[in-house]
């Protein structure tokens, strides 16, 4: 639909992205950079909640996004309907909420928001494939046992990336990989031969790929490829020949962090010249591969056989610092760091409770603050 609309939009309540996501806020960036990139145009935000879930960090990171609205649910209360709901801006007698009404200006006032948004956006240096087919595919499975849900694994990658503050594009299959320096591949299930040469391809040129575990098991209708990642061969340099129910954890050790807690991992077999990084320690799975690299051409492929937040942070941080691509370190779980769509800003957005200092400034719980990185 986006290609016919001139502009779209979504409702960016906490939790509506995805609901199981361990972090709402985490979730809704992602939504934020699915509809900023469907036209790679500034996006509306079409609802959101105008109630004490509003905070300065979660609005300002809308626009951050690349928001050129932002929409609250509902100005005044419904008296009657299916949503009479209380939570508005305005009374039932038309009468403003001072503490809500005051908020949105005090937001809309903010030096940090005044800067006009461009007609389109260049890519981000990196991106993250989420395609509908694998969400499809996951949903109509009945196979058992029940595999890791694509957007589970999809969070499971993003999350590191946004806490970390490397931006990133949204893309879908059909898109041109050619822009970006670093593509990310979670769990990407459906894969066809066609997108599988088209990565091949991208590598070839000199593009990093990052991709783990249960990608390219199947092709678009649903069948099994031969082997697990054939298609794929020339970047991973390994297969694998069924999908591994862990009934105990492993653990894997890379670069002296240790990943504890790995329930969702597939056993490798190598065919070419991959180099082991790391392999797992415990559990059926002990002593075999848990993460490869490997060299295509002109660029590089990193492999984990295992979908684990803290293990793709580790393999994130260390790809971006080779690439020389933006990635904060620091211990906060509800603290996001973004690259500025357009200068050499960054923008730090505490979701916690409690104030954090960051890159050397200290910023409220709930707020959020843009830094001047030429200053």
């Amino acid at each position: 639909f986006a290609k016919d609309l001139d502009v779209i939009g979504w409702d960016a309540y906490r939790g509506a992205a995805y609901s199981n996501s361990p972090s709402k806020e985490g979730a809704s960036a992602l939504g934020h950079d699915l509809y900023r990139c469907m036209k790679q145009k500034p996006f509306w935000v079409l609802e959101t909640d105008a109630d004490q879930n509003m905070t300065a960090a979660y609005t300002a990171e809308m626009i951050a996004h690349g928001a050129a609205g932002v929409m609250f649910f509902h100005y005044r209360q419904h008296r009657a309907g299916a949503e009479q709901t209380l939570r508005c801006l305005a009374d039932l007698h038309g009468d403003p909420v001072p503490e809500r009404v005051g908020f949105t200006k005090t937001i809309a006032a903010r030096p940090e928001l005044q800067e006009e948004l461009p007609e389109s956006f260049p890519p981000r240096a990196a991106a993250i494939v989420y395609d509908y087919d694998c969400v499809h595919e996951q949903q109509r499975r009945f196979s058992y046992p029940k595999p890791m849900p694509y957007l589970d694994a999809l969070m499971r990658m993003y999350l590191p990336a946004w806490r970390g503050g490397l931006g990133l594009d949204v893309i879908d299959p059909a898109d041109d990989l050619s822009a970006y320096s670093l593509i990310l591949l979670p769990h990407h299930h459906v894969c066809t031969e066609a997108f599988a040469a088209k990565l091949t391809a991208y590598v070839a040129q000199g593009g990093n790929l990052f991709l783990t575990a249960r990608t390219c098991h199947k092709d678009e209708h649903g069948t099994y490829h031969p082997h697990f990642y054939g298609p794929l061969l020339d970047l991973t340099g390994a297969i694998a020949h069924e999908e591994t129910d862990l009934k105990s954890p492993t653990a894997c050790i890379w670069d002296g962090q240790r990943h504890e807690g790995i329930l969702q991992a597939e056993t490798l077999t190598l065919t070419g010249d991959s180099e082991v990084l790391s392999t797992f320690e415990g559990g059926v799975l002990d002593g075999k591969p848990a993460l490869l690299h490997r060299r295509h051409g002109k660029g590089r492929c990193w492999f984990a056989a295992a979908s684990h937040e803290s293990l793709n942070r580790q393999v994130l941080e260390t790809i971006c610092r080779e690439l020389d691509l933006p990635f904060v370190d620091h211990p906060h779980a509800r603290v996001a760091v973004l690259p500025h769509l357009s200068r050499n800003a960054t923008w730090i957005f505490n979701h916690s409770n409690e104030p954090v200092e960051l890159l050397g400034h200290p910023i409220p719980a709930g707020d959020f603050a843009l830094i001047d990185l030429e200053a």
